[in-house]
This record gives C-alpha cells, sequence and structure tokens, in this order.
C-alpha cells in the first residue's frame, strides 16, 4: 500500500457531527495493568515470554511506555514488532498437503502489549458510541458463540410460535481474515471517524509485515512478506476483522442475520402459503451476500454454504425438500440440509437437539477412553481434574441452546456424565447408584449444570444489558404496586410477557430462564446489586441443594 493510497483514503472528512476516535498516550499504570494480563504462553520472534515480562515489568514499564507513547504520537507502528512466527501443526498423522496442517501464529509479546492497549480505547470508543453490528457476537464483551446460537434458536422458535416457517443459510468465507484488502480496510476505518494520525499509525500497523514458517526445533524459513489481511494471533486483528465486515447486514433487505466474525447466517420466514414469495426475497439476500463479498475482495466458499428449511414438525411435513424450489446461489441451487453445523452445535430443521446430543456423548467418550490407559497411574485428585478440565468443555458448551431436551436425551447425557464419575472414583458397583458419588465430587447433575449456565447467562445478559438481541425479550417485574397486576402474589424478578404459552416458546431461552430465576429466588432479586461471580456461587448452591433433594427419593 502506497502513501497515494493512504492519502486517498484521509481524503473521505471527517464527520464533525459525530464523534472523532484518536488514539491517547498511556500511562505507566495502563502498562503494568496489560502486562499483568497477559497469559500468551507462545514466544514470538524477540524470543520474550509472558513470564518473563511479569517479572521484569517494574523495570520495563516506562520504557515501554515511552515506545509505545512514541508510537501513538509518530503514528508509526515498530517495524521489529510486524515479524510473525508462523508454526503450522499438524491435523493429521500424516501429512500429505499444505492443507493437513493448522498454522498458528507466534507474534512478538511487545507487541502485543501495544497492541491491547489500542484495542482497549478503540473498543471503548466503539461500544460507546453503539458502533458495531448489535447480532455481530465475535470477539466482544457479552457476546459468544452461544449467544450467537440463542439469537438464532430463539427467532426460529418465535417464526414456530408465529405458525412460520424459515429458510436458512449458512455461509463460508475461504481465509477471509487472510483475504482482507488493506486499503479498504483503512478506508472502512476511516468511516467509523478515525483521525488522520489514528488511520496512519493503522496503516503502518498493517503494512510491510514479514513471516517465516518454524518448526519444534527452532528452525526457521526465509522471511516474507503479506501483502493482505489482518494480522492472525494479533490483539488487533479480530476487531479490525469485526470493523472490515460491519457494513455487511446492510446489504439485506428481506432476512434477519447473526455473525460470529466471518460466520454468517441469514434466516427470514414467512407463512408457509408464502413459500413461492419467500424463497424469491431470500435468493435476493443470499445473492447480495456474494455479491458483496465481491465487491469486499473476500471469496465465498459457494460449496460449502448449506441451506435449511425450519419450522415446527406439522408444517414441515408438508413440504418435500426433495423436489422443493431450492435456493440459487450465483446461478448454483443449494440443497436443503437435514442437519447443518454451526459454530460447533448440530441444528436439525425442527430444533430437536438428538444429532447434537450423540456427538457430545460420542466425544466424552472418546476422552474417557483415552484417559483410561492411565487410570492407575494417577491420583483420584488428578482423575477429577482431568475430567473437569478435557470433558467438563463438552457438557458445557453452548449447552444453553439445547436446553429443551426430551428424556431420552438428558439420560444419554446423564449416564455420559455416570461413566465420568466411574474412571474418578473406584469401587463402585455396577448396580449401585451413582448420584452420591457425583455429589460427593461436587458435581451438578447435567440437567441441573445446564441451569446453571442458563441461569448465569440471563443473569450477564439482564445486567450489563448486553447483547441487545437477547435480553430485549426478558421483561423484568414492575417496581410499584400499581404497576403489578397482583398485589397477593410475591413480587418475582422476571416476568413472562406473552399470556398464550405454547410449548415452542417455553422452550426458548428467555422463557426457561425466566422460570428458572424466579424459581430460585421466590424473592425478587436485583440484578445490577449482586456481581457475577457472588450469582454464580448463590446458583450453584441453590441447585447443588435441589440435586440433593432429588437424590432422596431414589429408590
Amino acid at each position: 500500500m502506497t502513501e497515494n493510497a493512504i492519502r486517498h483514503v484521509l481524503r473521505t472528512p471527517l464527520d464533525a457531527d459525530r464523534p472523532i476516535f484518536e488514539l491517547s498516550v498511556v500511562t505507566r499504570a495502563q502498562v503494568l495493568r496489560v502486562i499483568a494480563g497477559s497469559k500468551s504462553k507462545a514466544i514470538g520472534p524477540d524470543h520474550l515470554s509472558t513470564v518473563m515480562l511479569k517479572k521484569a515489568a517494574p523495570l520495563i514499564a516506562s520504557p515501554l511506555q515511552e515506545i509505545i507513547n512514541l508510537s501513538i504520537t509518530s503514528h508509526i507502528f515498530p517495524s521489529a514488532w510486524r515479524k510473525t512466527y508462523v508454526l503450522p501443526l499438524s491435523k493429521k498423522k500424516v501429512i500429505t498437503d499444505i492443507s493437513d496442517t493448522r498454522p498458528i501464529a507466534k507474534l512478538c509479546e511487545m507487541s502485543k502489549l501495544c497492541e491491547r492497549l489500542v484495542h482497549n480505547q478503540l473498543i471503548d470508543f466503539l461500544e460507546q458510541n453503539e458502533l458495531l453490528s448489535p447480532r455481530q457476537a465475535g470477539f466482544w464483551r457479552g457476546h459468544s458463540t452461544q449467544s450467537a446460537l440463542l439469537g438464532l434458536t430463539d427467532d426460529v422458535r418465535q417464526a414456530v410460535d408465529d405458525r412460520q416457517i424459515t429458510l436458512l443459510a449458512l455461509f463460508d468465507f475461504s481465509k477471509a481474515f487472510d483475504m482482507v484488502p488493506h486499503q479498504l480496510l483503512l478506508q472502512k476505518l476511516r468511516n467509523f471517524n478515525l483521525s488522520d494520525s489514528t488511520v496512519r499509525w493503522f496503516s503502518s500497523y498493517l503494512m510491510h509485515r514479514t513471516q517465516a514458517v518454524t518448526d519444534s526445533e527452532g528452525g526457521e524459513s526465509a522471511w516474507l512478506s503479506t501483502t493482505s489481511g489482518v494480522p492472525q494471533g494479533s490483539v488487533l486483528g479480530p476487531l479490525l476483522f469485526l470493523l472490515f465486515i460491519n457494513d455487511l447486514p446492510d446489504i439485506l433487505v428481506h432476512s434477519k442475520y447473526m455473525m460470529f466474525a466471518d460466520d454468517l447466517q441469514i434466516y427470514s420466514s414467512f407463512f408457509p402459503a408464502d413459500f413461492t414469495q419467500g424463497l424469491k426475497n431470500f435468493n435476493r439476500d443470499v445473492n447480495a451476500v456474494s455479491a458483496w463479498a465481491a465487491a469486499n475482495g473476500l471469496s465465498l466458499n459457494r460449496a460449502k454454504t448449506q441451506v435449511m428449511l425450519m419450522g415446527s414438525d406439522i408444517f414441515l411435513e408438508r413440504f418435500d425438500i426433495t423436489i422443493l424450489p431450492r435456493v440459487i446461489l450465483d446461478g448454483m441451487a443449494l440443497p436443503y440440509s437435514t442437519v447443518v453445523k454451526s459454530l460447533g452445535v448440530w441444528i436439525q430443521p425442527n430444533l430437536d437437539s438428538e444429532t447434537h446430543v450423540n456427538q457430545v456423548v460420542k466425544r466424552v467418550h472418546h476422552v474417557l477412553y483415552s484417559l483410561r490407559h492411565y487410570r492407575r497411574a494417577v491420583t483420584k485428585q488428578i482423575r477429577k481434574e482431568l475430567v473437569e478440565s478435557l470433558i467438563f468443555p463438552h457438557f458445557d458448551y453452548a449447552c444453553a441452546v439445547y436446553n429443551d431436551l426430551f428424556q431420552k436425551q438428558d439420560l444419554k447425557l446423564q449416564r455420559a456424565l455416570n461413566a465420568c464419575v466411574r474412571y474418578v472414583v473406584d469401587g463402585i458397583g455396577w448396580i449401585e447408584h451413582v448420584t452420591p458419588y457425583r455429589q460427593a465430587l461436587g458435581w451438578l447433575s447435567t440437567a441441573k449444570r445446564k441451569q446453571y449456565f442458563i441461569a448465569t447467562l440471563a443473569f450477564t445478559a439482564i445486567s450489563f444489558k448486553n447483547p441487545s438481541y437477547l435480553i430485549s425479550r426478558f421483561t423484568m417485574t414492575p417496581v410499584s404496586l400499581v404497576e403489578r397486576s397482583s398485589k397477593r402474589l410475591p413480587q418475582r424478578s422476571l416476568i413472562h410477557r406473552k399470556t398464550r404459552e405454547t410449548s415452542t416458546i417455553k422452550n426458548s431461552f428467555y422463557y426457561t430462564a425466566t422460570d428458572l430465576i424466579n424459581s430460585l429466588f421466590p424473592e425478587s432479586i436485583t440484578f445490577d446489586h449482586h456481581s457475577i461471580s457472588q450469582f454464580k456461587s448463590l446458583v450453584f448452591q441453590k441447585l447443588l441443594d435441589r440435586d440433593m433433594a432429588d437424590s432422596t427419593h431414589l429408590p
């Protein structure tokens, strides 16, 4: 990118009626804070580790502050910090192609410290002025893959409740982070009202970067330049990509959307009788996404783009997806999928969780099988910690998304957890109840564990009023007796907005969380007077007490 290209970007005038973002110099206290909060274990081209920097923090904080402030005031990112090691990790036992490896980028640790300070300033500006797309769930506070999936599934449930069907398209961008054109990215940064000097700092940050492939023994290849993309493994890279893709939803006319970084899902709901027009409108938005990708230098992988027709069993039975008119993407007809994997969760047309539950159970037993080889070599405490670190994440990941399980699906998960208990605890008879041993380990049942995450996610969202697509469905109780419909009943923390309560709505996240929080806290709680950690402890103890009480009724 040339100086003329940067000048061309800066010709776009700043909007005086909107807040302008200007990078500010940092304090020594801020530098010490980012050093203390650093958790990276990778060692980049500067050969400095986080441990070394933390130990030397009192001595290097002031010199590092001077370097970072000089970078900001001169709008030049140090050239020594623009180097990256790329470590290719094998995805297969035998590597036959470059695609069989997963590249891991290792940047200079000093670079990442500087980036964190700049990131903190920029994200505060974006959040305070509400400039990020509200349905972008990637890489910013209060959002996650789980919140993105809940935004989608609750919208689909609302459509089912309204007797509608939903067309869903999941797009796949090829190497999106690596293909971002630098000049276009700077232009989009300028459109967010970034000052001249700030744009120049980011241009210096992006330009003249080099990388070398390294191996586990320290050998490295020749250094080569990168001419596009946001730096992989960096602190600022993900946020810069969010800003680059932030205007994509503007091209959608008929569809809602959810994004997690470059994972894009668009969907449109309509009555079954309006399928022909609904499909036509949806085709328009699907192809608009393709046109946006082409205009922005990204490559849309059409072969991996998936489409699903979703709704209640009653309405889905009316459609034969083998002969149903299809979604057309750039002239290519896309077949209807019967199951899709979105952000790590398997989704079926009727939101049944059978496929996902089976996958969770399969992964749990796979890890258990690997651990059993070393069972006798480790203590009970270590076995417990192994299960909590290697297996519990499979149970917990996005568990709020599939809270409406059938009894047999709940039983599958619980049996998988019971197998974990038997792995940890010696001498449990095969006809013996596992529940007392599980409770002795301090573990909730899978159903109660799911409730724990549902309650804490809802509390966090309501407390911080974020993400908007989740909290908009919650309704707080009236604060005065005059506003309340019944003065005799105890005041609850949350209330249901709808009077017609169908089974579909009852399975939604906001309805489930409302009932759960009200049952756990019969007397109203104040969401802004409890810390997240306090609330988590309260909920966990209440659910554990319930678990204990339920077990007393076992035969």
